[in-house]
């Protein structure tokens, strides 16, 4: 099955869509093919329509959103609703970590870490369930809060690593996002990260951040990283 995924800051440095590949990642583990198109803030909307119609197929089931902080721009409706219009069967579908105030339209909104929450709407959409899918209604469409009924963390629990393909055309003077935890053990009364006062030691092995390093070296020759983590001096 095929699935699209969009993504992207919207800042002055350009930066990928670490999220969107996340997912992608986790899906391809489930043979799923997921196709992860970056930077779309720098694509005008007449671009997207081109990508899309160059890019879906009779076996594509959804077309996702991942955004980071607020990035999303309101000229994203236009692209959206012609999916909708063109191709009804596909389901739309926005990730991140406050998508109860994203205004694009959508079938599902995945709040929070989303790798086990979107396995659970996918198979949902597809009628591959064996339990009810979690979610309240929002908007148009269904919220689904991850961090509370799909939780994807620690991060120790599962293999964080990013793969990425050729088809993401990774340049090596880029810089790309290594998460190193999940989850902070202080609890500061003005923080709204949702996972505080953790116990123990929840970052990733010393062995899996070593090969992830390496990978992207070797692979891309990437020399330059950003560390994800809420507290990295908590340990």
């Amino acid at each position: 099955m095929h699935g699209l995924i969009l993504g992207g800051l919207k800042t002055k440095t350009i930066g990928r869509a670490t999220g969107a590949h996340r997912i992608a990642t986790w899906l391809r583990q489930q043979s799923w093919d997921i196709e992860v198109l970056d930077f779309v803030s720098a694509w005008s909307n007449d671009q997207l329509l081109e990508y899309f119609k160059s890019r879906i197929r009779p076996d594509t089931v959804f077309v996702s959103y991942s955004f980071v902080f607020h990035t999303w721009e309101d000229r994203f409706h236009d692209v959206f609703n012609w999916i909708r219009a063109t191709h009804p069967s596909i389901k739309i579908i926005v990730g991140g970590q406050a998508t109860e105030i994203c205004p694009i339209e959508a079938d599902y909104y995945i709040n929070g870490y989303g790798e086990h929450a979107i396995v659970n709407v996918l198979n949902h959409i597809r009628g591959n369930s064996t339990e009810k899918l979690r979610y309240t209604l929002h908007r148009k469409g269904k919220l689904v809060r991850a961090m509370h009924d799909y939780p994807a963390y620690p991060l120790s629990n599962f293999d964080p690593t990013i793969v990425y393909e050729d088809r993401d055309f990774i340049n090596p003077k880029e810089t790309l996002v290594i998460e190193t935890a999940r989850g902070c053990k202080f609890k500061c009364s003005y923080c709204t990260y949702p996972i505080l006062g953790v116990k123990g030691d929840v970052s990733r092995s010393a062995e899996s951040y070593t090969d992830d390093l390496q990978s992207l070296y070797d692979r891309w020759g990437i020399t330059n990283f950003q560390l994800a983590d809420e507290t990295f001096n908590d340990t």
